[in-house]
């Protein structure tokens, strides 16, 4: 398996180089070049993507091992030699350190290549946009030959190195987003009686959608209703026509999914025809529940070996490795990947995001030992 320094500097490597959703050419390039280097068919798929192809000696299942490539929009704060030379973009989520860990690991599977079945490597582009799965399985991601099950690993910064969850059933949340126009009359600032003033009633839409978490949701579930972005008017003295809003609900469970979506359409509605005003919601159902088949956990956390197995409470980001366990048996691994003193945490998509690249062999092995175990049925 490739070592420790070989992965920091591959990983240090994608840093430096950080490329935002759908332009990963360059990271495209060097997988491939990798891929070929260890002797392993590879091609490039949807767009940027790559997929690997580790065949056994005989004919078996297909195990398929993801990791994602993009990075983000943000610019890298960290004084280190290997920040990001790209203004503007970095890997600030561990994109980075998983396509290392994905090298890794087909490297270990080339040193001991399973006897039957065979093991894709997918590389998927544009995750943090929620399309770079949904592309790969258009193109053909899970077929020739047929993906049985498939796994993915994420580093996490806010849990120590050494440490690693394996969680049965949702780890992380449904993903939809939505946009809401409300809809009053546009009059002078001083003369409001002859118009029909739209800014207190998103002021209401919003205050009452707070209590739809509290009060619609059980205490022992998980969903998020977030507003993010409100924009109204261009003067002071003019009172606006419109208000546009934007958010998004997050929840561990479908069931709550849809209950959140329905019930805040009939609040807003409601509200806004009970002050005269107008309310328009359009919705963009962006990734379902992650939810880790209990065989490939029980599985993963047979080879975790030194690692120390945590327990942890569903993450409520979303993933669109979701799109893939819609399809068929799937888990998603969490590694820590953080410093031990909490005080020194650096969480995911912060300006000076880093991680601990001691974890980077760790990940690769328990990867490849989880396609080794799984082909040996």
């Amino acid at each position: 398996m490739l070592s420790l320094d070989e992965l920091v500097a591959i990983r240090r490597d994608f840093h430096q180089h950080p490329e935002l959703a759908g332009e990963e050419k360059r990271s495209q390039k060097v997988l491939l070049e990798w891929l070929e280097r260890l002797g392993i068919e590879a091609k490039p798929l949807a767009g940027t993507g790559v997929v690997g192809l580790i065949r056994g000696a005989a004919d078996g299942p297909c195990i398929m091992l993801r990791a994602d490539m993009d990075a983000l929009p943000v610019t890298d704060e960290k004084d280190v030699e290997y920040r990001s030379r790209q203004a503007g973009c970095m890997h600030a989520c561990g994109h980075d350190a998983h396509m290392a860990i994905l090298l890794g690991a087909a490297s270990a599977l080339v040193d001991a290549p399973p006897s039957a079945g065979s093991v894709k490597l997918v590389f998927q582009p544009a995750e943090e946009q929620g399309a770079g799965a949904k592309a790969m399985i258009e193109s053909g991601v899970l077929e020739d030959p047929k993906v049985d099950v498939a796994i993915a690993l994420h580093v996490w910064s806010p849990m120590p190195a050494g440490r690693a969850v394996a969680r049965p059933g949702s780890i992380m949340a449904s993903v939809d987003s939505f946009s809401m126009r409300v809809r009053g009359r546009s009059t002078h600032a001083a003369r409001p009686e002859e118009g029909c003033d739209p800014i207190p009633v998103a002021a209401g839409i919003i205050t009452a959608a707070q209590t739809l978490v509290s009060r619609k949701v059980a205490p022992y579930e998980r969903a998020v209703l977030s507003f993010t972005s409100i924009h109204a008017g261009t003067a002071f003295n003019v009172i606006p026509e419109t208000v546009e809003m934007k958010g998004t609900i997050r929840a561990q469970k479908s069931s709550v999914r849809k209950m959140l979506t329905e019930h805040l359409g009939q609040q807003a509605q409601h509200l806004a025809a009970s002050m005269e005003a107008s309310m328009e919601l359009s919705w963009s159902e962006r990734l379902p529940v992650l939810e880790n088949d209990a065989d490939l956990i029980k599985l993963a956390r047979d080879q975790a070996g030194a690692l120390e197995l945590s327990d942890m409470e569903p993450l409520m980001v979303g993933e669109d490795f979701a799109l893939f366990a819609e399809r068929i048996p799937a888990a998603m691994l969490i590694l820590g990947a953080g410093p031990k003193d909490p005080e020194k945490i650096i969480p995911h998509h912060h300006p000076r995001f880093d991680i601990d690249e001691s974890v980077l062999p760790q990940g690769a092995r328990w990867l490849a030992d989880c396609a080794q175990v799984y082909l040996q049925g």
